[in-house]
């Protein structure tokens, strides 16, 4: 039987369970840094800011 591809990721964590899996995860890992890099760069959304009143 061959292998079959499987990849898992957890937030920066990326892993494949076997040699099958390793265009996946490369695929996956490129998709992360991607990511990163998009964050890295403030193309992300920040949350507005909380304002507080003080009666």
């Amino acid at each position: 039987m061959p292998f079959v591809s499987y990849v898992v990721t957890d937030g920066n964590l990326v892993t494949g369970q076997n040699p099958g899996s390793a265009k996946a995860t490369a695929k996956k890992v490129v998709h992360a840094i991607e990511g990163n890099a998009s964050k890295e760069r403030g193309y992300v959304e920040t949350p507005p800011a909380h304002t507080c009143s003080f009666g």
